[in-house]
């Protein structure tokens, strides 16, 4: 994750990277240290870069850290589809939501812990994705 966090900072060009508040550091590396699944590890490298650059820093909320660590590769997959695809929030049917090789069931499952982790609404069999969700994909962007 180190050497990614760096590669984005290069990217940026950043002349100088902005000190983290302990509040973010802290609970960002360790949660980042105990997941070693690559699609997570990517998206802590980037909120991790964030953190540090001093244009993008308070886009980092703290409980985006604790969300983060409830998501499956997955569900942060799902969200960041629902992102791309629809930004203006629009509700949605599942089936819009789906990609190749994804399983109903495992699409349903991530539905329902982005619902409830205050990532997506649900309404009448659609969803959308939440002012939080959408703050959270922009937190773990590069």
């Amino acid at each position: 994750m180190t050497r990614r966090t760096r590669a984005i900072l290069r990217e940026r060009d950043l002349a100088e990277a902005a000190p983290i508040a302990e509040q973010i550091a802290v609970p960002l590396l360790e949660a980042a240290q105990g997941d070693p699944r690559p699609e997570m590890q990517e998206l802590w490298a980037t909120l991790l870069a964030n953190a540090m650059d001093p244009s993008r820093r308070d886009e980092v909320r703290e409980e985006f850290i604790s969300t983060l660590k409830r998501l499956h590769p997955t569900d942060a997959l799902i969200l960041k589809t629902m992102s791309e695809r629809f930004p203006d929030r629009d509700w949605v049917p599942p089936h819009a939501l789906m990609s190749e090789g994804l399983r109903q069931t495992a699409l349903d499952v991530s539905l329902r812990n982005l619902g409830m982790n205050a990532c997506a609404d649900a309404h009448n069999g659609n969803y959308r994705i939440t002012p939080f969700g959408l703050e959270l994909v922009r937190a773990c962007t590069a």
